[in-house]
């Protein structure tokens, strides 16, 4: 009987998993929503991310 775990361990049958954004739950007077996008284009490579003043998330979400 031949070994099949060779066929699952190949890069060329590996997909990358795809992403999607989630929006925020809610809209929020004075929120980052329609802001997201450029303060995230601020925000240096990182390997963890706190929302500090989460409100509705939108950063988070989009992030």
């Amino acid at each position: 009987m031949k070994n099949n775990t060779d066929k699952f361990l190949k890069t060329s049958t590996l997909t990358k998993p795809t992403r999607t954004t989630l929006k925020a739950p809610f809209a929020w007077v004075g929120g980052k929503n329609y802001l997201a996008k450029e303060i995230i284009a601020l925000i240096p490579e990182h390997k963890s991310y706190i929302e500090v003043f989460g409100g509705a998330l939108s950063v988070f979400y989009q992030k």
